[in-house]
């Protein structure tokens, strides 16, 4: 039995400005290795909750910007499988002694 699992991802971030006040981020987000769907717009937020994401790979980036200029990140990724959780290299040692 099978089952379709979608799961919501909180992306965080840190931003390296003197000025963080009139700093404002576009969030990309999408199943390509170069974004380009914006799924946040001029947020203050240093994080940004997906919406609920398939099994898959996916990449994003953040654009800082602020009255001067705007900076990209590089790309990061992250992979949502829809396996059960499973132990691997598992052993289990036991010692007895008789008296």
């Amino acid at each position: 039995n099978s089952s379709h699992v979608t799961i919501s991802q909180t992306l965080r971030w840190f931003a390296g400005s003197d000025d963080r006040s009139n700093l404002k981020f576009d969030v990309y987000l999408d199943t390509n290795s170069n974004p380009t769907t914006k799924v946040a717009s001029n947020i203050t937020a240093f994080q940004y909750t997906t919406g609920n994401l398939s099994a898959g790979t996916y990449y994003w980036k953040i654009v800082a910007k602020d009255n001067l200029s705007s900076k990209t990140s590089s790309v990061m990724k992250f992979t949502i499988t829809n396996t059960a959780p499973s132990i691997s290299n598992y052993s289990q040692n036991i010692s007895s002694t008789w008296a």
